[in-house]
């Protein structure tokens, strides 16, 4: 089991307390799936031709001359950029092609259909976006060209690496995505710096209010706007790299997992699910089977044949629930295995247990840090209390945000901006009873926690710049208590380990709330309903060239 090293004697400490016990993470993928390793791209493309296809491999290194290469034209391709070749640069990237073509021949394309998940539109979009601002700024001419025929597949190659049947690439991810992190840098750093060879700048200016917008230069101004008419402008350069960006933490994060976990996949991860053992017996239990092999039920037979006919049944039901299979389809594609057929399983791992009580919450540990005495039990006091009065602050928690949301807008007063601040109760009564060995497995995940944080940070860090332009300093304390609300509530959502929440699952409500909250939050901001806001636009120099922001 993965579970937490103090998890035992935290457990003993906490298994007198009725808030206290065990709550283990399963995974929400019940089954073990079977793909056929000659099951990929190149037999649904190649059909009865496959065998020819895969003999010339045999008899040719061809997958070593397509690397290489691909590599010198991926390479050469942002240094040529810099320099006037004229259409050979799209010629000599074409060199690229057979290195992505064959890449993907090896994709399976029922994992291929199992990745079309959040994380992987998310960084399908932004690959997308980061290749074409890139070829609007290229001018869409020959090299344009070879931006979309060799970065754009190559790029997506890296999100597709989970479902190739190919050992050498498979066991070689880490070698695929350090070079891809190299490449993905030199490009991005010799786009901000103005060095490509007559690139061009571009901006999008929107109107948002009536839909129009252009290209620079264009006769829409910023000087004339009002609220609900504004005027923004977008520097496509800056929003292509920011997606490059996102694309080189996607690959950083992969290389690191896959050097610390080789055998795992590097996104594609199955739901947990969350079940309560209240007490200890039961959870060591539960732990004794949370690792399993396909044969574990009759495995576990001989090891329990000393215990009562009872304790023998409620094992056996353990073993049954936390049981890991073969789908159907997997086992009629096993059965029918010849003896030279081989298979890749995919398979739910690291199933964790998390100690629940006094001792294992955030203000426990955070008194525990500071050196305060008795932590657990004052720690276990200050959460009582706050739960103890928290029923006018659930109810009031609404109409404060609407009331502070209204004095922003001029609506009512500004000084009700300010009742805002009392929402912080209610966050911080939420916070302090986490636990805190979840909300630290909780930052080790890229998609939902750092792209999420950092987003908000600089939406925060925005939004603050522009309210204080204006001497608005409710505005900027309202955007602060909304970050750390997004932070605490959504960020953090599945670190409340407490009975409810985990037998009654997560509020969606919440989520809901949020979500309407947010939207137009953003909305208002974006039209200039805000009278305090102001449109900040500031020029900085990168390179050798001027960028312009307009926050």
């Amino acid at each position: 089991s993965d579970s937490d090293s103090d998890s035992d004697s935290d457990s003993n400490q906490c298994a007198d307390d009725n808030t206290a016990g065990r709550v283990l993470f399963e995974g929400a993928e019940r089954y073990i799936t079977a793909i056929a390793v000659n099951n990929n791209v190149t037999k649904v493309v190649c059909g009865r031709f496959t065998d020819c296809y895969n003999r010339a491999y045999e008899v040719v290194p061809l997958t070593i001359i397509f690397i290489v290469m691909g590599l010198v034209a991926l390479f050469a391709f942002p240094v040529m950029l810099t320099q006037d070749v004229g259409p050979a640069i799209f010629y000599f990237t074409l060199a690229a092609v057979p290195m992505w073509l064959n890449m993907i021949s090896s994709r399976s394309p029922e994992m291929m259909l199992r990745l079309f998940r959040f994380d992987f539109l998310f960084m399908s979009g932004n690959m997308i976006m980061f290749t074409m601002c890139l070829a609007w700024e290229l001018g869409w001419d020959q090299r344009s060209m070879a931006v979309l025929v060799a970065i754009l597949p190559t790029c997506w190659t890296l999100i597709t690496a989970d479902a190739c049947n190919s050992d050498f690439e498979f066991n070689g991810r880490k070698i695929n995505f350090a070079v891809s992190t190299v490449l993905i840098t030199v490009i991005i750093l010799l786009n901000e710096l103005g060095l490509y060879h007559t690139a061009r700048d571009p901006e999008l200016i929107v109107q948002l209010n009536s839909g129009k917008w252009c290209m620079s230069p264009c006769n829409l101004t910023a000087a004339n706007d009002t609220p609900w008419k504004t005027t923004s402008v977008y520097n496509l350069r800056s929003i292509g790299d920011m997606r490059g960006v996102y694309v080189l933490v996607y690959c950083v994060h992969v290389l690191i997992k896959s050097s610390r976990r080789p055998n795992e996949c590097g996104s594609f991860d199955y739901s947990a699910r969350r079940r309560w053992v209240s007490t200890v017996s039961e959870a060591e239990s539960s732990n004794s089977s949370i690792q399993r092999p396909l044969n574990l039920a009759s495995e576990a037979a001989p090891e329990r044949a000393d215990r009562s006919a009872e304790q023998g049944q409620e094992d056996a039901a353990v073993v049954e629930r936390n049981r890991m299979d073969l789908n159907a389809r997997s086992r009629r594609l096993v059965n029918s295995l010849e003896d030279d057929d081989m298979v890749i399983l995919y398979a739910p791992v690291r199933e964790f247990a998390l100690t629940e009580g006094p001792a294992a919450t955030f203000l426990c540990r955070i008194m525990e840090v500071c050196c305060v005495t008795d932590a657990q039990k004052k720690a276990a006091a200050v959460n009582l209390w706050m739960d103890d009065n928290r029923n006018l602050e659930e109810i009031a928690w609404l109409p404060l945000y609407i009331l502070s949301f209204a004095s922003m807008c001029n609506v009512i007063p500004h000084v009700f901006t300010y009742l805002i601040t009392i929402n912080l109760f209610d966050v911080a009564r939420v916070l302090f009873r986490y636990n805190f060995e979840a909300m630290r497995l909780s930052t080790e995940n890229t998609f939902l926690f750092w792209i999420p944080l950092v987003s908000a940070t600089a939406a925060m860090a925005v939004a603050g710049i522009s309210f204080g332009e204006g001497g608005d300093h409710g505005a900027q304390l309202f955007c602060f208590v909304t970050y750390v609300s997004f932070i605490v509530l959504i960020s953090f959502a599945d670190c409340d380990l407490s009975r409810k929440r985990v037998t009654e699952g997560p509020s969606h409500v919440v989520n809901f709330g949020a979500l309407a909250l947010f939207s137009m939050w953003a909305m208002f901001f974006s039209l200039g309903a805000f009278p305090t806001a102001r449109n900040v636009v500031f020029t900085v120099r990168v390179g050798y060239r001027d960028v312009t922001m307009d926050l």
